[in-house]
C-alpha cells in the first residue's frame, strides 16, 4: 500500500516536472521548477489569443538566470515569433550564433524579452505552443524549460 501511495506520488510529481504549468490564458503563465527557491526562480510567458491576421507584442521573463531563449512553435506558418529584432533585457553579455538565439548573462539576472508574433491569415483555429527556456544560476543543470500557448480563434 505504501509502495502505491510512493509511485503516486512520483508520478505526479514527474508529470508535473516534464509538463509545466499554464494559465487559463488569462495574462501570463508563471512555472517554478521544482527544488528551487520560488522567490529567487520564476519562468513567465505571455499567452496571448488572438484571430489570424492579428499580431502582437509577446513577454517573456525569468529570474536568476544565466541564459535564456525561446522555441518557436513547430507551425512557424500558422504563428510567427520575430525573435531576431527581439528587445532583450538587461543586454546579453553574448548571443550564442543559433535560431532561436540563446542569450546569456555573466552574472546572474533578471531577464526578460520581448518578441513580435503574427498569426498568418490563413492560420487554423488552435492552441500553438512556444516554449521558454532558462539556465538558472549557480547550478550546473542544462536549461529548464516551460511551455506556453498561443490560442488562436475563428473569424
Amino acid at each position: 500500500m505504501q509502495r502505491r501511495r510512493y509511485l503516486k506520488l512520483g508520478a505526479v510529481g514527474l508529470t508535473t516536472a516534464v509538463a509545466g504549468c499554464t494559465a487559463d490564458g488569462s495574462g501570463p503563465s508563471t512555472a517554478t521548477p521544482t527544488g528551487t527557491d520560488p522567490d529567487r526562480f520564476r519562468v513567465t510567458g505571455e499567452e496571448p489569443t488572438l484571430a489570424p491576421g492579428d499580431f502582437t507584442q509577446v513577454r517573456v521573463s525569468a529570474t536568476h538566470v544565466t541564459g535564456l531563449h525561446i522555441g518557436v512553435p513547430i507551425d512557424e506558418d500558422a504563428v510567427e515569433f520575430s525573435i531576431s529584432g527581439a528587445d532583450v533585457s538587461p543586454t546579453p553579455d553574448r548571443q550564442l550564433d543559433s535560431y532561436p538565439p540563446k542569450w546569456q548573462w555573466d552574472q546572474c539576472a533578471d531577464a526578460e524579452a520581448v518578441v513580435s508574433l503574427t498569426v498568418a491569415d490563413d492560420a487554423e483555429p488552435g492552441e500553438y505552443t512556444y516554449s521558454v527556456a532558462a539556465t538558472l544560476c549557480g547550478t550546473d543543470r542544462d536549461d529548464v524549460e516551460r511551455e506556453f500557448t498561443v490560442t488562436v480563434v475563428g473569424d
